[in-house]
């Protein structure tokens, strides 16, 4: 492949890290929409409300470092595909809670897929880019973190008002 062949498929890797990037902050952001009808169908409170974040939190703290080394064992396609199957499955399975304490397993479930996607970025940025590339590639996979969050509120809450607050997960 020429040069340009290369720089060309590396900026298409990035778009898709970019991609998986904004997938895992619509996740992520789904529960800030659909909360209120959670805390109403289950009877949810401001303080049981705080333990499900903090579980996401927690096990999302926690996994980072963890997920880091199984990017470093693994490398990147497998460690992304693990992330993005793990988080895919544990986002599903919000749509089976019951209450404040199975969503806040959920929520961990999804904390723990979801650590290995800055690990695994970064990772897929140092393989790709060379040392003069690397700080705008990083800039455009981060785009996805904001797109993410910023597609999350509309896009939910036309699939909460059409479907179900299951459906919306």
């Amino acid at each position: 492949m020429t040069g340009t062949g290369w720089r060309g498929l590396r900026w298409r890797v990035v778009g898709l890290v970019m991609l998986a990037t904004a997938v895992n902050y619509l996740d992520r952001a789904c529960l800030g929409v659909v909360a209120p009808t959670l805390k109403g169908e289950f009877g949810i409170d401001e303080a049981q409300l705080s333990y499900v974040i903090t579980a996401f939190q927690l096990a999302y703290m926690i996994t980072m470092p963890l997920a880091g080394r199984v990017g470093d064992w693994l490398g990147t396609r497998a460690t992304f595909l693990l992330a993005v199957v793990w988080w895919s499955a544990a986002n599903v399975l919000h749509g089976f809670a019951t209450g404040w304490r199975s969503l806040a397993f959920f929520r961990a479930l999804l904390g723990i897929g979801e650590a290995g996607n800055f690990p695994t970025a970064g990772k897929v940025v140092a393989e790709w880019f060379p040392p003069e590339e690397r700080t705008l590639a990083t800039g455009i996979f981060n785009l996805g973190a904001g797109f993410g969050a910023m597609l999350a509120p509309p896009l939910v809450t036309v699939v909460l008002l059409t479907w179900s607050w299951q459906a919306a997960f």
